[in-house]
């Protein structure tokens, strides 16, 4: 007879679904369509403008390597 893991944490049900992807890079990926949107004129709200704002400074004060 199989055996099954049943995973009640959702934290944990995801990660084994995902199998190792980087879910900060999944979110890069969101913030990056949603700065893509803006740029072409759409209004996504004061919250998503001042996050958006604040990784464009972040990310122009910090570059990568």
């Amino acid at each position: 007879m199989s055996s099954r893991t049943i995973v009640k944490d959702f934290k944990e049900a995801r990660r084994l679904e995902l199998k190792g992807e980087n879910i900060d890079t999944e979110w890069e990926t969101v913030w990056e369509a949603f700065t893509a949107l803006r740029e072409q004129g759409f209004d996504l709200g004061e919250k998503a403008n001042a996050k958006i704002a604040k990784r464009i400074e972040i990310k122009n004060r910090i570059p990568k390597g």
